[in-house]
C-alpha cells in the first residue's frame, strides 16, 4: 500500500495518514449503521482503510451488528458478515507485520472499500452518521488477492484498487469503489 489520506482539508492539527489511520483531535472514530450497513467503531484511530462486502441485493435494516476495534490491531482472521464494515488498515498486524486474512461472506459478489468518516471525531460515547467525504484528501493504492478455497474466499492483505479521497471537493458524498469478487 502506497499513499496518504487526511480529513478536514488538512486543517491543523490534522496530519495525513496511512492505510492504518491516524489521530486527529480526539482519536476515536464512532460512525453509526446507515440503510442496512453496519457502522464502525475504533478507539483510537481516525481515517483509516474499512471496507464491506455486499451481494447483488441492496443492503436493507436493520443492519449487521457494528464492529468495534482497538490498538494493536494483531487479528490475524477476521470474518466479517454481509454489510457488515471491517477495518482492513495497512491488512497487517501492528506487531509482527504478519498479513491479516478476511474471510469473504458466502454469497458475497462485491467488496467495497473506503473510509470511516463523519461530521467529528471524538470521545467513546460520541457516534455520528457516516458522511463528510467531501473534505478529505490524498489517495491510497490499495493491492490484495482473493485465494479460492474450498467453501470460502479469502481476501489476503489489502491490491487492484485505487482509492481517491479527495478526488473532487466538490462532492458532498464518496463515490463507490466497488471491486467484483467473482465474474
Amino acid at each position: 500500500m502506497t499513499g496518504l489520506v487526511g480529513c478536514c482539508s488538512g486543517i491543523p492539527p490534522n496530519t495525513p495518514n496511512g492505510p492504518d489511520g491516524g489521530t486527529f483531535i480526539d482519536s476515536h472514530t464512532g460512525i453509526t449503521s446507515f440503510g442496512g450497513i453496519s457502522g464502525i467503531d475504533h478507539l483510537h484511530r481516525t481515517m483509516f482503510l474499512v471496507g464491506v462486502f455486499l451481494d447483488e441485493s441492496e443492503p436493507t435494516n436493520p443492519a449487521p451488528a457494528r464492529l468495534s476495534f482497538s490498538e494493536p490491531e494483531d487479528f490475524t482472521v477476521l470474518a466479517p458478515l454481509l454489510h457488515q464494515t471491517f477495518f482492513i488498515g495497512d491488512g497487517r498486524t501492528d506487531t509482527g507485520n504478519v498479513i491479516q486474512q478476511f474471510l469473504v461472506p458466502a454469497t458475497a459478489t462485491r467488496l467495497f472499500l473506503g473510509f470511516a468518516d463523519g461530521a467529528v471525531f471524538g470521545s467513546p460515547s460520541a457516534q455520528v452518521a457516516p458522511g463528510h467525504y467531501g473534505d478529505n484528501t490524498g489517495s491510497l493504492q490499495v493491492t490484495f488477492e482473493i485465494v479460492p478455497e474450498p467453501c470460502t474466499w479469502l481476501l489476503l492483505g489489502s491490491s487492484l484498487a485505487a482509492l481517491h479521497a479527495g478526488a473532487s471537493r466538490r462532492r458532498s458524498t464518496a463515490e463507490p469503489q466497488g471491486v467484483p469478487l467473482r465474474s
